[in-house]
């Protein structure tokens, strides 16, 4: 999603090993906790399904943009694995799409998927951090962050993302369709906008829901990289989630995220292995 943002992957010749053991004694999660970061982010994801959505033995969501992370597939139950991988690419159709494989899956997903014609493009990794140990980091004085409404214009906000997370300036008003059409329960979404003269320049996102603090579409305009601005606004949802009674806040981050958020005390305790498919 940008250089410092909360979403892609990392290409899969680069792939590092697993680290979930290390990541998660650190943060000493319990079973439940780890169990509670895959679900939040099938939830957020799920909340994207205005095309097409599916919540019965997997996770499916479509948004009818033409970008990949913005139509995939975040989770396999047990079942007839194969005629669920059909009645996936049947719903995408000619859409670009993605299906993640985390340690929630079902095991031998990735096997099937492999067998079925689908080939892997490369891993997210998954961090995560006490809310309560979130690093303090330098940005302008001069910087402000406000929550916004529900109803607020979302039209300045999106546009901040989109160019970071490759999606095409024709289909802002499809995606500013698509936030507007998320189906998360009241007060669970919260919308961070961070402001220099008055202008939006980074953004980030708060899902509030199993008891974790969802951190997702971290992004800096290009003109104020290395400012310190994605950490700010990565800062204020991890504390929000903090203050709504969650002891943990996690997010995927993407190649150039990761020193970021390492700084800010993530630790990578897991990762998602994502896999393409040809077209039908």
């Amino acid at each position: 999603m940008s250089e410092d943002s909360a979403g892609p992957i990392i290409p899969a010749q680069a792939a590092p090993e697993p680290t979930q053991s290390r990541g998660s004694d650190a943060l000493q999660l319990t079973a439940g906790e780890r169990s509670a970061i895959f679900r939040n982010c099938r939830h957020y994801w799920l909340g994207y399904g205005s095309k097409c959505r599916i919540d019965a033995g997997m996770t499916l969501y479509s948004t009818g943009l033409r970008h990949p992370q913005l139509n995939g597939v975040m989770w396999m139950g047990p079942g007839d694995l194969g005629a669920r991988i059909g009645e996936a690419r049947r719903c995408f159709a000619d859409l670009p799409w993605l299906w993640w494989v985390g340690p929630d899956s079902v095991s031998g997903t990735l096997d099937v998927l492999i067998d079925q014609g689908g080939f892997r493009v490369g891993v997210s990794p998954v961090m995560a951090i006490r809310t309560d140990m979130i690093a303090p980091l330098p940005h302008p004085q001069e910087l402000t962050i406000e929550r916004l409404p529900p109803d607020a214009d979302l039209t300045a906000w999106v546009r901040t993302y989109v160019a970071p997370m490759g999606i095409a300036d024709d289909q802002i008003p499809a995606m500013i369709r698509a936030e507007q059409a998320r189906t998360d329960p009241p007060g669970s979404l919260v919308r961070f906008a961070a402001r220099m003269d008055g202008e939006i320049v980074a953004v980030s996102e708060l899902l509030m829901r199993d008891g974790v603090a969802g951190i997702y579409l971290v992004a800096t305009d290009a003109a104020w990289r290395r400012r310190g601005l994605g950490a700010a606004v990565t800062a204020a949802a991890v504390r929000l989630g903090g203050q709504l009674g969650a002891r943990i806040a996690t997010l995927q981050a993407t190649p150039a995220g990761q020193h970021l958020y390492r700084r800010l005390g993530f630790v990578t305790v897991s990762e998602y292995r994502i896999m393409s498919f040809p077209p039908l």
